[in-house]
C-alpha cells in the first residue's frame, strides 16, 4: 500500500490542531454547515446516503477516531451480495440473487423477504415507509418497507433495471439497461416522464443524482446528462472521452463524475461548464463521494481531490474499485487484490492513513455507515462492525 500526501505542510498543521474536535463525539458535518437533527436514530436510506449521492452521513458520532480502532464483528449475514445495503428505521435492505432481504439492522436476523423473477442487482431506496428497487425480471418494485407487501410494480420490458433508484420530492428516478431514464410517481408508480440517453441497448449503470431541481446521470454514450427533474427535458449534457458508468455526485454547485477516459470531471451544476478535470492512472469505476470540500474517488487507486480546484490532496494505492462512504472525518471502503488479499478499511479522510482494517472478501459496494455500525457488503456476506460497547 502506497500513500502519497501532497497537502501543504501548513494545512497538515491546521488539521492536527483541530484533531481533538474531529475525534470528539459532537456532530461533525459533511459540509461547513452543521445540519440539526433532533432524532437520535438516523438512516442511510439510499445509494450513497442522499439524493445528491454525496456518500456522507452528517449525523454519525459514535464511530470516530477513538472508537473505530476497536471495531469488531457485530454480526454477519452470509449470502451472495448483489447490492449496497441501505438502512432505514431499524431495518437493513439488501439485494441477493432474486430476493430483496429486510434484516434487523441490530441483529442481522431476517424480518421479511420478497422474491422477484430475476436477480436483484439494484440497490434499494427507502422513503416514507416504502422500499423501491429494480430487478432483472424487467420490473421496478415498490414494497411496504415494514412488511414487504407489494404496493405497485412498473414494467420496463424488454430491459431490466440494475442501477440504484433515487427518491426525491415525491418521485422515484432510475435508469434501465436500454439507456432510458424514468421518473415515476413515488406513491402510485404512475409514469411522470422518460428520457432516452441515446446509448442504445448498452447498460445504463449510473444511478441518478437529484439536486437543484435536476436529475444528473452518466451514460455509456460518454455523456453526463442534466435533466429537469419535473419534466425530464434536457438541461445540458457534457461529453467525456469514455463511458460514465458510476453515479455523479452533486455538491458545492458542481457535479462530479468519473469516466473510463481516466479523468474525474467537475462540471457547473447549472450550466454543465467544465470547471476542472483530474487525470488518474486508470479508468474511474467509482462514484465520487464529497465531504467538507474534498472529492474522494477510486479507480486502481483512491484519490482525494480539492473539490474547488481539482488539486490532489493525497492518493493511496489501495485498489478501492468502489466508492468510499464518509462519516465523521473517516472513509469506509474495501480494497486489495487476488495476490495481497482483500480487506475492509477505515481511513482518515484528512490524509488517507489507515485507522482500521479487517481481512474480508472483496467489498463490491459502498458500505452503509449509520448509528455506530459500519455495514460492509462483500461478495459472500454482509458484515456489520461496531465498537464492542455498542
Amino acid at each position: 500500500m502506497r500513500l502519497r500526501n501532497t497537502v501543504a505542510p501548513a494545512l497538515i498543521i491546521v488539521c492536527a490542531l483541530f484533531a481533538p474536535f474531529q475525534k470528539a463525539t459532537a456532530q461533525v458535518p459533511c459540509s461547513p454547515v452543521i445540519i440539526p437533527k433532533a432524532a437520535l436514530f438516523v438512516n442511510w436510506p439510499q445509494y450513497l446516503h442522499d439524493p445528491a449521492h454525496t456518500g456522507c452521513n452528517p449525523y454519525e458520532t459514535i464511530l470516530n477516531f477513538d472508537t473505530v480502532p476497536k471495531l469488531a464483528l457485530k454480526w454477519g449475514f452470509e449470502t451472495q451480495v448483489n447490492s449496497a445495503p441501505v438502512v432505514a428505521s431499524g431495518l437493513l435492505y439488501l439485494g441477493s440473487l432474486n430476493t430483496l432481504f429486510a434484516l434487523n439492522a441490530g441483529t442481522g436476523t431476517t424480518v421479511w423477504t420478497y422474491m422477484t423473477g430475476g436477480q436483484v442487482d439494484s440497490t434499494p431506496a427507502v422513503a416514507s415507509g416504502v422500499v423501491y428497487f429494480g430487478s432483472e425480471d424487467n420490473y421496478f418494485y415498490a414494497l411496504n418497507a415494514n412488511t414487504g407487501a407489494l404496493l405497485w410494480k412498473f414494467h420496463t420490458a424488454p430491459w431490466p433495471v440494475e442501477a440504484a433508484p433515487t427518491v426525491a420530492n415525491g418521485a422515484v428516478y432510475f435508469a434501465s439497461i436500454d439507456g432510458m431514464v424514468y421518473a415515476l410517481n413515488a406513491n402510485s408508480g404512475a409514469p411522470l416522464w422518460q428520457y432516452s440517453t441515446g446509448s442504445g441497448a448498452d447498460p445504463a449503470m449510473s444511478s441518478p443524482a437529484v439536486a437543484n431541481g435536476n436529475v444528473y446521470i452518466g451514460s455509456h454514450d460518454y455523456n453526463v446528462y442534466a435533466l429537469n427533474a419535473t419534466t425530464g427535458t434536457l438541461v445540458w449534457k457534457y461529453t467525456t472521452g469514455g463511458e460514465v458508468l458510476a453515479s455523479p455526485a452533486v455538491a458545492n454547485g458542481m457535479v462530479y463524475a468519473g469516466s473510463y477516459d481516466y479523468n474525474v470531471y467537475a462540471l457547473n451544476a447549472a450550466t454543465g461548464t467544465l470547471m476542472w478535470k483530474y487525470t488518474t492512472g486508470s479508468v474511474v469505476f467509482s462514484s465520487p463521494a464529497v465531504a467538507k470540500g474534498v472529492v474522494y474517488v477510486g479507480g486502481w487507486e483512491l484519490y482525494a481531490l480539492n473539490a474547488s480546484t481539482g488539486a490532489l490532496n493525497w492518493d493511496l494505492d489501495i485498489e478501492p474499485l468502489v466508492t468510499p462512504s464518509i462519516a465523521n472525518g473517516l472513509l469506509f471502503l474495501g480494497g486489495g487484490d487476488d495476490f495481497s488479499g482483500f480487506h475492509s478499511y477505515v481511513l482518515s479522510a484528512f490524509d488517507g492513513s489507515v485507522i482500521w482494517q479487517q481481512s474480508t472478501d472483496r467489498v463490491n459496494f459502498p458500505p452503509a455507515v449509520v448509528n455506530g455500525v459500519a455495514y460492509f457488503p462483500t461478495v459472500t456476506a454482509l458484515n456489520a462492525f461496531s465498537p464492542p460497547s455498542h
